[in-house]
């Protein structure tokens, strides 16, 4: 996954010890050893502020494999975190006529991250 620098998730991953490269895309890094983990969108969610305006974020956890539990999938959370979306662009990602609160949350948010 291509990061834009300075972002949230470029952030949290730093904050994690993840080795970061510089992209060929300008002001754009990746992930150079992921060391097994796996980085999940795990809900998509509005939010009411004071002044009634509706926001928009995506929840993110980052999960590695479990040390303890070696002969299975087992993950552990490393961190979890929320980034703010723009609605209109956001929006225009899913398809409201079909849409379905379990929808495919992942597959959504990797379209919006990536430039």
């Amino acid at each position: 996954m291509i990061i834009r620098k300075n972002s949230t998730l470029y952030k949290h991953l730093l904050q994690q010890g993840f080795v970061l490269k510089n992209s060929k895309i300008k002001k754009h890094i990746y992930v150079a050893d992921n060391k097994g983990c796996l980085l999940t969108a795990t809900n998509y969610r509005y939010v009411v502020d004071k002044n009634d305006n509706l926001n928009e974020w995506l929840d993110f956890s980052i999960l590695r494999p479990d040390d303890k539990v070696t002969d299975t999938l087992l993950s552990v959370a490393m961190d979890r975190f929320s980034i703010k979306v723009d609605s209109y662009y956001f929006g225009n990602l899913i398809n409201y006529s079909d849409w379905n609160p379990r929808q495919k949350v992942l597959h959504i948010a990797e379209r919006y991250m990536n430039p």
